[in-house]
């Protein structure tokens, strides 16, 4: 490369320095990026750093350490150093045992440095289930952390035989038990659970949080298992009817409500029918001002959905009243099943079920016009019922 097509001004970039990055014949441009950063260049010192960080991150370590040596004054203050560092989290965090003794033989080893995040390298393993690099950083080089969080990380994770050595061989204590708790929940790993009931002795659940969190998960992973295993082996500080209701203009309740909506919709009678029996949920209430009133609206989405068996459990089991609806939503359900796109059989059917719990006197006018109107269910029909309702 001549001096001509080098670069005819210091002030930009040349393209050749881009290609530093990715082309493995480094050298070839070295003494290029030593003549303009000689020119005092602050660009492209910055660039020269880059590439020498570039260099470290893919393993070139040798001709790294060349270019320190003679070349201090270039690449001084602590970048250098920290580009090798972030090369030490990575390889512990790709789990490459290889590549880290590769490392500690050109640049020695520093067992206290730490990450941006105030991380070290054993919590850097722990954070991406590297067994075996958290073993080998320990029992090889003396590097451990007994913070908690490395536990909590661990049962996110799931990964038992992580759990088991940082408790049983590191000696981590467990303080935080409804963290712990809600973290084996995430992983939805029944044998985490166990454990952690088990061996570490956290049998209580002193937060509704944690059983809405069971309940949700339940739900989206379809699987009771969990959410079982606790009801029976764990002391419970509160009735589960006290998990809140959905209140308007907080957070509180929505993640019950949800999930309960979410069975609902599914038309999931097993799982509903757990929750009102086995976990003992109250949603029913005679109140219209009481929070529970919020399920009410489970009626409509039966009904909607033509899920004669699931309003059957809502209103039998669970207690809600229909009698309420129109305070809710301005419109008996009777009415709502008429207007429904439902097969004239379910309507009546629902109807028919619907007048037992209902003090409202319009099942016979309903029921009636189900039989009579062909055009049952069309706004038309709805209408004309409504007009002969009000003569």
């Amino acid at each position: 490369m001549s001096e001509e097509n080098m670069s005819e001004s210091t002030n930009e970039v040349p393209e050749e320095l881009s290609i530093m990055i990715t082309n493995e014949e480094f050298q070839d441009l070295f003494p290029y990026f030593l003549k303009l950063s000689n020119d005092s260049n602050e660009k492209i010192k910055t660039y020269f750093h880059y590439c020498f960080a570039s260099l470290v991150s893919n393993g070139h370590y040798s001709i790294s350490l060349e270019l320190m040596a003679e070349y201090p004054d270039i690449l001084e203050g602590p970048w250098p150093h920290i580009s090798i560092i972030n090369r030490f989290f990575e390889v512990v965090k790709e789990g490459d045992i290889a590549e880290l003794k590769q490392m500690i033989k050109f640049f020695g080893f520093y067992p206290n440095i730490i990450s941006s995040y105030k991380h070290n390298l054993f919590t850097e393993a722990v954070n991406n289930e590297q067994l075996p690099m958290v073993r080998f950083l320990r029992e090889d080089l003396g590097v451990e952390s007994k913070e908690e969080y490395n536990l909590i990380k661990a049962f996110k994770h799931g990964y038992l035989d992580l759990i088991k050595y940082l408790y049983e061989e590191v000696g981590i204590e467990a303080i935080n038990g409804d963290i712990l708790m809600r973290n084996a929940l995430e992983s939805a790993s029944l044998e985490c659970i166990e454990y952690l009931r088990r061996n570490i002795g956290i049998n209580k659940l002193g937060d509704y949080k944690l059983l809405e969190f069971a309940i949700s998960q339940a739900v989206v992973l379809q699987n009771l298992n969990i959410l079982d295993y606790m009801i029976n082996n764990f002391v419970i500080d509160f009735e589960p009817s006290h998990i809140p209701p959905i209140r308007k203009n907080t957070n509180k309740g929505i993640r019950l409500f949800n999930s309960l909506n979410q069975t609902v919709a599914k038309n999931d009678l097993n799982t509903m029918h757990y929750f009102i029996h086995v976990v003992k949920l109250e949603l029913g209430t005679d109140n219209f001002e009481s929070e529970q009133s919020c399920y009410l609206e489970y009626l409509q989405l039966c009904v909607k959905k033509g899920y004669f068996d699931m309003l059957k459990l809502l209103v039998e089991d669970a207690k809600l009243q229909i009698g309420l609806l129109p305070q809710l939503s301005e419109e008996e359900l009777v009415v709502s099943v008429y207007k429904s796109n439902n097969e004239p059989k379910m309507k009546k059917k629902m109807m028919e079920f619907l007048r037992k719990h209902d003090n409202s006197s319009n099942y016979e006018l309903y029921i009636s016009k189900v039989d009579e109107d062909d055009g049952c269910g069309s706004e038309a029909g709805y209408k004309k019922v409504k007009n002969e309702n009000s003569k």
